[in-house]
């Protein structure tokens, strides 16, 4: 049935299907809710619906779809205003929509970038990021300055000295050179600053020459090994101190421990 010039349709039917409602108007549109929608317009067939109410049930519809979008997402963990915001857009939601949904989201205080700033911090210590990753990544993740500027760091030696006891078993059988050098390297990606980083490690790593020594011997067998087949001589002596210097040993102690083989010469 057809209503025309009324300014109003009729509801044609309402069919229920796995939680979800959809209304047929007489104009043969169908819109898409939910039970609440039901209840909060008090839908039934054959009601009568002005044009503004029609209207009213499309954007509360929308409200509901985009708000249960959001709750889906933070079933899965915390997020922040600004990345609850991005992935509904992404899901092509309407802005002005997404802007409401948001806005009720922290009444009811289911976003709050201050409780996930303290979680973030609370994991950024157990994976020992340092001052600038943690500031870089709340940055991308639209936490507002003022609430960065409120973080301390006051532990920063602390962390680099018990991130580098871990480092150092991992890269035990490395020469001073590369070992120093990965470990600086590791602490600079987590996010700490060179000068400290330096000042940490000068005290946590020393040269051990009788260790260095017996890691030289293992690596410049392992240069022969790779080389003697297609260099004698002075060629694979000059070849293997290459390939050691490129390592961070120094030439003088190559030059020392390559008087040990055959191949040496004056």
């Amino acid at each position: 049935m057809h209503s025309e010039n009324t300014g109003k349709l009729f509801i044609e039917e309402l069919s229920r299907k796995k939680g979800k409602v959809s209304m047929c108007l007489s104009n043969d549109e169908i819109i898409e809710i939910n039970e609440d929608i039901v209840l909060e317009f008090y839908l039934y067939e054959k009601k009568e619906l002005s044009f503004s109410e029609i209207k009213k049930i499309k954007e509360s519809a929308e409200m509901s779809e985009t708000l249960n979008k959001a709750y889906n997402l933070l079933a899965h963990g915390l997020y922040t205003k600004k990345e609850v915001k991005e992935r509904l857009l992404r899901k092509k939601c309407n802005p002005y929509v997404v802007d409401k949904v948001i806005k009720k989201l922290i009444s009811l205080n289911y976003l709050n970038d201050k409780i996930y700033l303290e979680e973030y911090l609370s994991y950024a210590k157990t994976k020992g990021y340092g001052p600038k990753k943690i500031k870089s990544e709340l940055i991308k993740k639209g936490i507002n300055d003022a609430l960065i500027a409120s973080i301390s760091f006051d532990d920063q030696e602390e962390i680099i000295e018990t991130q580098a006891e871990k480092l150092l078993k991992k890269y035990q059988n490395l020469n001073y050179q590369k070992k120093y050098q990965k470990i600086y390297n590791h602490l600079l990606l987590l996010g700490y600053s060179s000068s400290l980083i330096s000042d940490v490690l000068e005290n946590k790593i020393k040269l051990d020459g009788d260790k260095e020594i017996e890691i030289l011997r293992k690596d410049m067998e392992k240069a022969i090994n790779k080389f003697k087949n297609k260099f004698i001589g002075n060629d694979l002596k000059k070849v293997v101190i290459t390939y050691l210097m490129k390592k961070g040993y120094k030439y003088d102690t190559i030059y020392e421990v390559l008087k040990e083989y055959d191949f040496y010469e004056d």
